[in-house]
């Protein structure tokens, strides 16, 4: 699905555009041992096969993916991704992926998952939020725990987004 950009504080959320976004994205995903814990992550990633999987995800009816873009200078540092989005549970899993080293640790998964989640709630009624993360990964725990997300054994769920805002 794409949809219109969301603004937050400091960044601009859009629908990545295969052709034009796909190189920072690239870059992070084939260097797994910069980020162990991007379960996709591999050195043989092609820029075609990431063109391609843009594509179909512009195109699913139950995915969305925005890029995060910083407002003052348009640089692409990461992504949001909502997939598994089901109408009827008003529910999705996200993920995110903080690519640029720079940007890491500063706050940018709370900062767009309370515009992006909130988006969601007014376009689409989602209400229930999961996501996956694994054990060892101790600053994406940190800051999960800080949204409002609550552990369970195998994913972390957040009901009702108005509590983080």
């Amino acid at each position: 699905m794409i949809f219109p950009e969301i603004h937050s504080d400091r960044f601009i959320l859009r629908c990545l555009d295969p052709l034009k976004d796909y190189f920072n994205y690239l870059t992070w995903l084939t260097n797994p041992k910069d980020y162990p814990f991007i379960e996709s992550a591999k050195t043989n990633y092609s820029s075609e096969e990431l063109v391609n999987y843009l594509t179909d995800i512009n195109n699913s009816m139950n995915a969305i993916q925005f890029g995060i873009f910083t407002k003052d200078s348009g640089i692409h540092i990461g992504n949001i991704k909502f997939h598994e989005i089901n109408a009827s549970k008003f529910s999705a899993f996200v993920g995110f992926l903080i690519g640029d080293k720079n940007w890491q640790g500063r706050g940018v998964a709370l900062e767009v998952f309370g515009s992006a989640s909130k988006f969601l709630r007014d376009e689409l009624g989602v209400d229930t939020f999961y996501l996956g993360v694994s054990k060892k990964n101790f600053p994406a725990l940190k800051s999960y725990l800080k949204m409002g997300f609550k552990e369970s054994q195998n994913k972390m769920g957040l009901v009702n987004s108005d509590s983080i805002f």
